[in-house]
């Protein structure tokens, strides 16, 4: 074999052996609550929960991005069986081996900015696609 074509071969490994260590997520939410404000006063309240996620671990961190939308938050924790992480006000917490998930958005409670958004908790399963 000409070492051309080794060099080939050896790159066609590497590439296909990076591919099957992808690893990416469809997460579905299967249960959500939090609170909402009605007309100026901070209630319970249980949400729909049909929010799917891609989870994606981009050789350096973790991706998280509602499905539909463009962006989402960067995860910079390792690529382990459990992990946790911050991403600007949102919070995910990961288990590969049980596939399942947390994320809470705390929205805009504690700003005084964003006081219209609602503050919520949803637990759900992930399967790797």
């Amino acid at each position: 074999m000409s070492f051309k074509l080794k060099s080939y071969v050896f790159l066609l490994m590497l590439v296909t052996l990076s591919e099957s260590n992808a690893q990416t997520y469809l997460c579905a939410a299967d249960k959500a609550t939090g609170f909402k404000n009605n007309r100026g006063e901070w209630v319970e309240s249980h949400f729909t929960s049909n929010e799917k996620y891609i989870l994606k671990w981009n050789n350096s961190h973790w991706s998280w991005i509602r499905v539909g939308e463009k962006f989402g938050g960067m995860c910079n924790a390792k690529n382990e069986e459990v992990f946790s992480c911050d991403m600007s006000f949102e919070h995910l917490i990961f288990n590969k081996r049980l596939m399942r998930f947390i994320y809470s958005n705390p929205g805009g409670y504690a700003l005084e900015a964003l006081k219209s958004d609602t503050p919520y908790m949803a637990i759900g399963k992930c399967s790797p696609i």
